[in-house]
């Protein structure tokens, strides 16, 4: 299973009070609480993929490559 399945998974739960029948106020921070878990989505993909390059390189020995 991808670590991106599991991140798309636990972001995407439906939360028990829908947004759709929010006013005012209320709707303008189901809006904003949106578009933050997006980001924090966007930044964890980025972290794990960042962590799988660095670990790409470690087994490869690049950096035993670059040293020689």
């Amino acid at each position: 299973m991808s670590p991106f399945f599991v991140i798309d998974t636990l972001l995407t739960c439906r939360n028990p009070f829908p947004r759709h029948v929010a006013q005012g106020d209320a709707k303008l921070a189901w809006d904003q609480e949106e578009l933050s878990l997006s980001a924090l989505q966007a930044l964890l993909k980025n972290v794990i993929e960042a962590i799988s390059f660095l670990d790409l390189l470690d087994k490869y020995k690049l950096p035993d490559i670059v040293a020689k």
